[in-house]
């Protein structure tokens, strides 16, 4: 009778022979021991683990493939255990194609998802840009100590720094829809980077415009003054809207979430980072002076990461919400700059956003929400393009 070692059992089926021992010990496999301890496999039992190793790739447990082998032993023909098999296989079949249809609906409900929160940042930066008009439109046409407030400098700052913030994120969101459409007309054809890419540019542009039409809603509110809180006017409508957008379709804490299980599994901060720096390298000489904040910005991010990446669950949990808002403000900062290269309104729009974002002195200096203002919020004067190096 011919005879296998547990190595010739390791080495055919390309297991390890631990594995197989297991096997034993689960009352799976027989054995014959030698003298010296020597384990030695009939046909039989080489027949069993072949068995095994088959029901194990198809889903079989322990329980199910152990009473297989045990109609293995008892019946000679062969006809029990191919009828149990089957039986199995089937009930396998099912659970496997019921499981194919839970995967198949939670994919259709995150795309659903998914194009929810597009359409939220959408909502948000509309309600955003109406709150802005209102407050412009008052402004302009409302005196007090007689001028109207649009002469005064901190109405001035105000409504250039909602311009600038309006614009520069109603730009990002729309750059991430056409990402959003390239990838949904052809999901197939769509890597799996390209499509956490978008989950990611999603997940910070829903939560940063979601709190951004609340903020404006509520400076519009100010801008008002008294009037802004009456039902006369369409102010306290935007803000009960708004109020909604950062709970719709997943908190900060949930958007700071997802953008966490993107970093663990697609390790999409490389990828940010890289692109991030690519794309600060690529400004030309006119915006390069105004990205130094966001450079020191993105070295502060690489420095946190590193620090944060062999931390705890519940450390990496804590700042996840940090970390993405600092990586929503590169972003929004680069697509900033990039606009700021294409003429002179929109470099001031870009200087004003990443003051805005960076900055944290008292005093400053240029005043340009002020001295730039009809070019700015009015578009009045020369928006000359910039040259580019």
């Amino acid at each position: 009778m011919h005879y296998f070692t547990i190595s010739d059992l390791a080495q055919e089926f390309d297991v390890s022979t631990r594995t197989i021992r297991y096997y034993e010990e689960r009352g799976l496999l027989s054995p014959i021991r030698t003298e010296s301890g020597q384990r030695l496999y009939t046909k039989k039992e080489r027949a069993k683990l072949k068995l095994i190793l088959r029901g194990k790739r198809f889903g079989f447990s322990l329980d199910e493939i152990h009473e297989m082998i045990a109609l293995f032993d008892e019946d000679r023909t062969g006809k029990k255990q191919l009828e149990k098999t089957v039986e199995y296989g089937r009930r396998k079949l099912k659970e496997v194609s019921e499981r194919i249809e839970d995967l198949l609906q939670l994919k259709a409900e995150m795309e659903a998802l998914n194009l929810s929160r597009v359409c939220n940042a959408v909502a948000s930066v509309g309600i955003m840009k109406r709150a802005l008009e209102e407050a412009k439109q008052y402004a302009e046409r409302r005196t007090a100590f007689g001028h109207v407030l649009t002469n005064y400098p901190m109405v001035r700052g105000t409504l250039a720094n909602l311009t600038a913030r309006q614009e520069v994120e109603t730009s990002a969101c729309f750059d991430m829809i056409a990402l959003f459409d390239r990838v949904m007309a052809a999901p197939h054809e769509a890597s799996e980077a390209e499509k956490a890419w978008l989950r990611l540019l999603i997940a910070l542009l829903k939560m940063r415009t979601a709190e951004e039409a609340i903020a404006f809603s509520h400076e519009a509110i100010e801008l008002h003054g008294g009037n802004g809180y009456i039902e006369d006017f369409v102010t306290p409508r935007l803000l009960r809207d708004a109020q909604v957008l950062t709970v719709w379709e997943g908190t900060a804490n949930i958007l700071a979430l997802e953008v966490l299980r993107l970093m663990r599994k697609y390790r999409i901060h490389e990828r940010f980072i890289a692109e991030m720096k690519e794309r600060l390298e690529r400004l030309t000489a006119k915006v390069k002076p105004l990205a130094r904040p966001a450079e020191e910005g993105l070295k502060e991010l690489v420095a946190a990461l590193a620090r944060l990446g062999g931390q705890a669950d519940e450390v990496q949990t804590f700042h996840a919400k940090a970390i993405a808002n600092r990586m929503c403000d590169l972003y929004l900062s680069i697509i900033a700059l990039e606009r700021g290269q294409e003429d002179e309104r929109n470099r001031l729009i870009a200087e004003l956003f990443l003051r805005h974002v960076w900055e944290r002195g008292l005093v400053d200096e240029r005043m340009t929400s002020v001295r730039e203002f009809d070019l700015i919020v009015r578009c009045k004067g020369a928006s000359v393009p910039l040259a580019h190096s």
